[in-house]
């Protein structure tokens, strides 16, 4: 039996009205949203299914996936959140099959963590959201050795310095 790895990509349909495509193999259709910056992140203001909607079809729209991908994709990111995410944009690390190192390479002590670090911070972060780690925190604190309440706040500063959009209170990502 062959297997079919699940893909989604997101696009921007028309840049000038906000307009973006969710696409996934798993969902079976594609989906426009509308988005807009609210609060550091971008926020789903519509929705529109081509093919129409009734309640199997509102069930399979995976809301918290789009999300996801749309605050995350580097092109979505440039496009939507204006010129002070275009630092961590270009250095968006990609989804791959390879799961990377999560250790740090040479962790400065605390007092001494610069721009560098925070960057690199976030990198590893964002593979993870890429990835569907389940636990970002969890892994990247495993990886180095530390409590996971050092990362959090790793990852709180470096949304503090616009690196990772701002977080919404219990939710990865």
């Amino acid at each position: 039996m062959a297997s079919s790895k699940r893909t989604v990509k997101v696009s921007i349909v028309n840049e000038a009205d906000g307009i973006v495509r969710y696409e996934d193999s798993g969902v079976g259709f594609d989906i426009d949203v509308r988005v807009a910056r609210r609060e550091g992140r971008l926020v789903i203001t519509e929705l529109h299914i081509a093919d129409g909607i009734d309640a199997e079809t509102l069930r399979k729209v995976p809301i918290g996936t789009i999300d996801t991908a749309i605050n995350y994709d580097p092109t979505i990111a440039q496009a939507f959140m204006g010129e002070n995410h275009i630092d961590w944009v270009d250095n968006l690390p990609r989804s791959s099959v390879q799961r990377p190192s999560l250790k740090i390479k040479n962790l400065p002590p605390a007092g001494s963590r610069n721009d560098g670090f925070y960057r690199t911070v976030a990198e590893l972060y964002r593979w993870c959201i890429g990835n569907s780690v389940r636990n970002p925190a969890i892994a990247i604190a495993e990886a180095n050795g530390v409590p996971v309440t050092t990362v959090h706040g790793w990852i709180r500063d470096a949304r503090r310095k616009e690196f990772l959009p701002v977080a919404r209170r219990g939710k990865v990502g």
